[in-house]
C-alpha cells in the first residue's frame, strides 16, 4: 500500500469502528436485543484490521465480539448484570476507535483483551474453551444459534 492509500484506508477503518461505537453506545443496556449485526459489523472489521496489518486489533476486535455475546447472555439471565457488560463493550469500541483514529495513545487493543479477560475471564472461557486469556485467530465457527450459557445451563 502507499502511504496516501494506507492513510485512506486507516481512515475509513477509523471511521468504520466509530460508527460501531455509536451503534453500541446506543443499544438498550439491560436488553440489547440480538447483537449479531454488531458482531458482524465486528468481523468486517476484523478483516480491515487484518488487511492493514494490525494483528493487536484483530484480537480486540474478535474479544469484543465475543462480550458481545456475554452481554446478550447477560442481559438474557434478567440480573441486572448486563449493565456492565455493555459499559464494558461501549468503552472498549471507544478506545479501539479512538487508538485507530490517531486520538488515544496506543495499547487500547491490549486492555480490551486484557480487562475482559481479567473481568470475565469465566464467562469466556464457556465462549472460547480452549484459553479465554490467550486471543486466537478468527476461524469459521458453527452458528449455536443462541446463548450458549442458558444451553449449559439447562
Amino acid at each position: 500500500m502507499t502511504p496516501t492509500t494506507e492513510t485512506e484506508a486507516l481512515g475509513a477503518f477509523a471511521d468504520r469502528l466509530d460508527g460501531l461505537c455509536r451503534g453500541i453506545e446506543g443499544t438498550p443496556h439491560d436488553s440489547p436485543g440480538d447483537l449479531s449485526p454488531t458482531r458482524c459489523l465486528l468481523d468486517e472489521s476484523q478483516a480491515e484490521a487484518e488487511a492493514l496489518g494490525r494483528p493487536e486489533l484483530v484480537d480486540a476486535l474478535r474479544r469484543l465480539g465475543l462480550m458481545t455475546e456475554v452481554w446478550e447472555c447477560l442481559a438474557a439471565e434478567g440480573t441486572g448484570s448486563a449493565r456492565e457488560a455493555a459499559e464494558f463493550c461501549a468503552e472498549a469500541s471507544r478506545r479501539l476507535a479512538d487508538e485507530v483514529g490517531g486520538s488515544a495513545a496506543e495499547g487500547q487493543a491490549a486492555w480490551v483483551v486484557r480487562e475482559s479477560s481479567r473481568r470475565w475471564s469465566d464467562y469466556l472461557e464457556l465462549l472460547e474453551p480452549s484459553d479465554a486469556a490467550t486471543p486466537r485467530t478468527p476461524i469459521d465457527e458453527p452458528d449455536l444459534g443462541g446463548c450458549l450459557f442458558n444451553t449449559l445451563s439447562t
